[in-house]
């Protein structure tokens, strides 16, 4: 409840949606409000239950502790959104500077000029090609790397409890070992 109200009353009082309408209705204001405190009232409330001792005391603290947890995940993820945004960007810029720039600067007058333009087209298109596997591979790259960190070093331990047997290597049980002089 917190964080669904919650969302909805951040997106409201910034103005982050249009103020008319489904949006602007009084209604739907005083319900992310009293959704808002209901949820914080009843997730103080389970962490206290769910307390024994002088843990209750720090209860409520360790519940909006946990929420900024939750929220620190989504902006931790949405770094992935901005991987994306920013292969696209590249790409835009690829194509602006190739397409854009320098393909009409090349003289298209002339044999010389027809010769020109048939080469830098070809090279243009090589060098758009690579240019655009590139930007690819590099923000793929990236972005594996950072799925795989945000994965196993945030999120997986919030789930993973150790347990189980010791891991021992197999081994042979040596009864007898001799070292000579040639390495042997």
């Amino acid at each position: 409840l917190t964080l669904i109200f919650g969302t909805f009353y951040i997106i409201i009082a910034m103005n982050l949606v249009p103020q008319s309408g489904f949006w602007a209705s009084s209604s739907l204001k005083s319900a992310s409000s009293w959704g808002l405190l209901v949820g914080i009232v009843l997730g103080m409330t389970g962490y206290i239950w769910e307390s024994s001792g002088s843990g209750r005391i720090a209860a409520p603290a360790q519940f909006m502790y946990d929420i900024l947890g939750h929220v620190a995940d989504v902006i931790s993820y949405s770094r992935l959104l901005a991987l994306g945004i920013s292969t696209g960007v590249n790409a835009f810029l690829i194509d602006m500077i190739i397409l854009g720039i320098v393909w009409p600067g090349v003289p298209k007058a002339g044999i010389l000029g027809a010769v020109i333009s048939v080469v830098a087209a070809v090279v243009l298109a090589v060098g758009f090609v690579l240019l655009h596997l590139v930007n690819m591979g590099l923000n793929s790259l990236s972005g594996f790397v950072h799925t795989m960190r945000l994965h196993f070093a945030e999120y997986f331990g919030k789930f993973y409890e150790g347990g189980g047997d010791e891991f021992r290597p197999f081994k042979a049980a040596r009864m007898v070992t001799a070292i000579t002089e040639d390495g042997g």
